[in-house]
């Protein structure tokens, strides 16, 4: 446009020119009029031009600098284009300025037809200029067009000529590109509202194991839809006028603006209408569902997985208990999926064939279909614990419910009692547990496994078949199987009373049932004859605001043979759990003989343990309160036992004795005037056991806690108290006894039971507290007492260790003390019996003497006669003393100490490394002979009046009864190294050696019935 100015300003000056001489008759305004457009004609044309330069120099500068703050490759080649085409402007500007300039300012003719063709130079340059820029506009706008949808030939051309021409692309291109440009934007909000929907989902505390998410994209339709425009429409003589008031409007916005329009005072009501825009909107459809494929696996060459339209949300996590899980949601569609083989991985299902494979931990397959796919699912559990879950109501498909069964590896749907009419719609492998639907009526069936088969409620057919299996149902039928199975009834939830039957053929000795009801909801158990002839147990349950539940126990007992029918025989012993902590171990009679009546009499007893964490209405209060603020009591009474746990109390009825064992916690058990049995392992209990015959019975569950004391309370006022006993968790022989007050304190004194004290109040301020005997785990009773000091101490009853010059029969048990741990028998012909584990000094004194001593460490002495020293695995020390001596140190590394005027020994080893220890003679003195598989040791000075022998018995063969080593007079040696003499040559003294023990008492080989 400048240079069209240009151009005519140039015209009109040379116009002017000639019509000069004209003028000059004209008066003087008018001749200051002419000079006037003489002078913008000379010089608006360069003005103009240097105008249009610096627009054009504005136009490069700022793409120059646009073009420094952005990295994106076709803007930047946009700016690039931009300055070029405005330099090139920008200095043909110039240029023709310039050359006006000369014209203006030179009367020469070649100044002046410069001017004459600079204008049409100018003109033609900048229609170059244009069609150069509207030729780029339309190859950009062909590429833009093209990266988004495919064109044909004839369609870029089509749409490059309307571009260079400033026109709009055509209605169908841009209709496919609108399609494609809103495609992309809804993709991208979809991924990112999937995106936020997994990052909250991994903020729940439920999903705190859970660190990798693969979710599916789905996929979307676009439906093309025309905006709604209110136009007003205003009828005149002439014609019909439609003015619009508002264009592009969403049809879900149009109630609202009408409604603004209408309640303008200025606009009438009834002249405005809604009608259809010319433009539109693509809308989108909800997400449906796509066929995924996702490759879990890990690899080392491939970190990530591939996905096929599929996501992957994973948070970094750290796993304090097992490994973490991956969670698979890839709804409809038909899906493969193969799991993380290192983390526990769970399926969500959907509409559509699915064919998952899990991983070697416990995976979770949910099913969530109506439909019968066109061709079956696959689930593929793996190793690991796997669970298949029916999540589908199957609401208004015609499905009774499913058929899992893990026998034939299937999954159908259920439609009517035959079974061979079930559509099959998915195939199994590795699973090992099943949850039903709580809302259909499921027939779930296990396998061998040990399964955990949940019907959650309906009516239910849960087959166990082999292996402990766990049946879970709210009404229908439960049959276990061979193995020792777990069946929980389930509360009833349904608006009319249920029955649940269990089958029980009477093959497994234990039948453990679980009620969803407390103790008090067990309203009655009785004996009934079924259809078949045998007896059945009903059991029913109410609870509060629901219906019964009848549990009908089938064949619980059943006919003697040979008894005419009038001999029933139980089938099963049968433990009932109840939700508020209690273990019923059923007393029913074993055998129930027909009364006079024609009746069987049946009363239903039981013995209760209490568990508090099976006391589901007392969780929060054990999770709230610190352990030390706990209170909870075991108590036996005559009106009904009972249980107190914080300020509630659990009472039963006559027929169900309380067990007082205790709980995690620190407890207090209470007996009463019965023969009762109180039972600790845990905590800082205390135990009262009242009158009558109490045992308390000390365990060690827990061997890692800090510090636990047991108190008993053992006062029985009664004038003739009857002894109770205590059992203790560890040998008498470990056993500290101290005091503290009226207190006796008992503890051990070894590892890993070290933390353990038994405080027994009282003992000392009263004799009513001291009718107490002990027993440790070996079964030694002691009786525990004080002496006239006032100072406790306990004893064996049968204990004797008071010897005499005579013939004595000492024995010694674990919890007799010694002083200074010796024992000497003195005179006589003695016998000693040490079954201690101390270590203890035993002699035999004067005499022929036995001594045994099977336990622990021993020094053991014969002193002078003939003795016999036995001792067992320890690591012992014996010595015969003078006479003829047998002596044995069993399988310990034992130590014989012999002297040169010990007479004769005779050794007999069962292992270890052993020595002999010779005094009294050189080893150069010291002949060793060996005959057959016996050792023989001599001295090579043959002294008549003072015989030495000694004899190992097998002590030259390679077994374990040779002595290994000889110490004599500090010089070492090994036996069979200096067994140099020829036996033949030593007859004579070896008859004599075995003369010597010939008719010497019993021989030692026959004490081994004594132990």
């Amino acid at each position: 446009m400048t240079d069209l100015a240009v151009l005519g300003l140039h015209q009109w000056g040379t116009h002017l020119n000639k019509m000069s001489q004209h003028l000059m008759s004209y008066s003087h305004i008018k001749k200051i009029q002419f000079d006037l457009g003489r002078l913008l004609t000379r010089y608006g044309a360069p003005v103009l031009q240097m105008f249009n330069a610096g627009f054009d120099i504005y136009h490069v500068v700022n793409a120059l600098k646009a073009l420094s703050e952005t990295a994106d490759r076709d803007r930047r080649q946009d700016l690039i284009v931009q300055a070029a085409l405005s330099g090139s402007g920008a200095l043909l500007s110039i240029s023709v300025a310039m050359v006006y300039m000369i014209a203006a300012t030179t009367a020469s003719a070649t100044a002046a037809t410069l001017a004459v063709f600079a204008g049409p130079i100018g003109l033609g340059a900048g229609i170059v200029f244009l069609a150069a820029s509207q030729l780029y506009r339309g190859f950009r706008q062909l590429e833009d067009l093209q990266k988004q949808i495919q064109l044909t030939t004839t369609e870029k051309w089509h749409n490059l000529g309307l571009a260079v021409l400033g026109l709009d692309i055509s209605a169908p291109v841009k209709e496919r590109y609108d399609k494609t440009v809103t495609r992309t934007r809804v993709r991208a909000d979809y991924d990112e509202k999937l995106h936020k929907q997994a990052e909250a989902l991994f903020n729940q505390p439920s999903w705190s194991d859970i660190a990798e998410y693969y979710y599916s994209s789905g996929d979307f339709t676009l439906t093309k839809r025309f905006f709604k425009k209110i136009i007003r429409i205003k009828n005149s003589f002439r014609a019909r006028i439609i003015k619009t008031l508002e264009d592009n409007i969403y049809p879900d916005d149009v109630e609202s603006r009408l409604t603004a329009y209408s309640a303008s005072d200025d606009l009438q009501k009834n002249l405005i209408e809604i009608v259809d825009s010319e433009h539109y909107y693509f809308e989108a459809s909800p997400l449906h569902g796509v066929n995924d494929i996702i490759e879990a696996t890990s690899h080392s060459d491939k970190p990530e997985p591939p996905l096929q339209n599929a996501s992957l949300f994973k948070i970094e996590r750290e796993s304090s208990q097992g490994p973490l899980t991956a969670l698979f949601h890839l709804g409809d569609g038909n899906d493969r999926a193969r799991a993380r083989v290192e983390r526990k991985n769970i399926f969500k299902g959907g509409e559509g064939t699915k064919h998952y494979t899990g991983g070697k931990e416990a995976d979770i397959f949910y099913l969530f279909t109506a439909t019968l796919p066109e061709v079956r699912s696959y689930f593929n559990g793996g190793d690991g614990e796997d669970l298949i879950v029916a999540e589908h109501a199957l609401e208004g498909s015609g499905y009774q419910g499913y058929a899992i069964d893990l026998q034939k590896n299937e999954v159908r749907f259920r439609i009517n009692e035959k079974e061979n009419f079930w559509p099959l719609i998915a195939n199994l492998r590795e699973i090992e547990h099943i949850h039903g639907n709580m809302k259909t009526s499921d027939y779930l069936v296990g396998n061998e496994k040990n399964n955990i088969l949940n019907g959650l409620g309906g009516r239910d057919e849960i087959w166990g078949h082999e292996g402990n299996d766990t049946l879970i149902l709210e009404q229908g039928i439960a049959s276990g199987g061979p193995g020792i199975d777990h069946t929980i009834i389930l509360k009833n939830t349904q608006p009319h009373p249920v029955k649940v039957s269990l089958e029980d053929d009477g093959e497994e000795a234990l039948s453990l049932i679980t009620f969803q009801y407390r103790y008090e909801e067990i309203k009655d158990v009785t004996l009934h004859l079924n259809d078949r002839g045998q007896y059945d147990i009903q059991i029913l349950l109410k609870a509060k605001e629901s219906q019964e539940t009848t549990v009908i126990i089938k064949n619980a007992y059943q006919f003697v043979e040979g008894a005419e029918k009038n001999t029933l025989l139980l089938s099963s012993a049968y433990i009932f759990n109840t939700s508020d902590g209690l273990s019923l171990f059923a007393q029913f009679p074993e055998l129930i003989q027909k009364n006079a009546q024609g009746q069987f009499p049946f009363i239903p007893r039981f013995q209760a343990q209490y568990t508090s964490l099976l006391d589901e209405p007392h969780q929060d209060y054990f999770k709230t309160q610190e352990p030390d603020n706990i209170r909870l009591s075991l108590n036996k009474s005559p009106n009904g036992d009972f249980v107190s746990v914080g300020k509630d109390t659990l009472r039963l009825n006559l027929n169900t004795q309380l067990v007082l064992n205790d709980t995690p916690f620190d407890d207090i058990l209470n007996g009463d005037k019965q023969d009762n049995v109180l039972i600790s392992s845990r905590g800082n209990d205390k135990l009262r056991g009242g009158k009558g015959k109490d045992i308390y019975q000390i365990q060690m569950k827990d061997s890692t806690q800090t510090e636990r004391t047991v108190s008993i309370d053992n006062k029985d006022d009664q004038a003739e108290t009857e002894v109770d006993l205590l059992m203790l968790p560890f040998k008498i022989e470990d056993l500290k006894i101290e005091t503290s007050g009226q207190h006796v304190i008992l503890s051990p004194s070894n590892e890993p039971q070290k933390n353990l004290r038994i405080k027994l109040l009282d003992f000392i301020r009263h004799h009513s507290y001291r009718h107490l005997m002990l027993m440790d785990v070996e079964q030694q009773l002691f009786e525990i007492s004080l002496n006239q000091e006032n100072r406790p101490y306990f004893f064996h009853p049968q204990s004797n260790f008071n010897s005499t010059e005579k013939t004595d029969f000492l024995r010694i048990y674990g919890g007799d003390f010694l002083v200074d741990d010796t024992l000497d028998s003195k005179g006589g012909n003695d016998s000693i019996f040490d079954d201690s584990h101390r270590l203890h000094t035993l002699r035999g004194g004067e005499g022929d003497d036995t001594i045994i001593a099977k336990n622990g460490n021993k020094k053991l002495f014969g002193d002078s006669g003939h003795d016999q020293l036995f001792s067992g695995e320890g690591d012992d020390e014996l010595s015969g003393g003078q006479g003829n001596d047998h002596l044995s140190g069993g399988k310990g590394n034992d130590i014989y100490f012999i002297h040169r005027h010990d007479d004769r020994t005779h050794i007999e080893d069962n292992g270890g490394t052993d020595e002999i220890v010779l005094m009294g003679m050189a080893l150069k003195d010291l002949r060793v002979v060996k005959k057959d598989e016996d050792m023989y040791l001599f001295s090579a000075q043959e002294e008549a009046q003072t015989p030495f022998s000694i004899k190992i018995k097998k002590g030259a063969s390679s077994s374990e009864h040779k002595i290994e080593h000889l110490f004599v007079n500090g010089q070492v040696a090994l036996i069979e190294e200096i067994a140099s003499w020829d036996a033949n040559e030593k007859q004579a003294l070896i008859d004599q050696h075995n003369h010597a023990f010939l008719f010497q008492g019993v021989p030692f080989s026959e004490l081994g019935g004594i132990f």
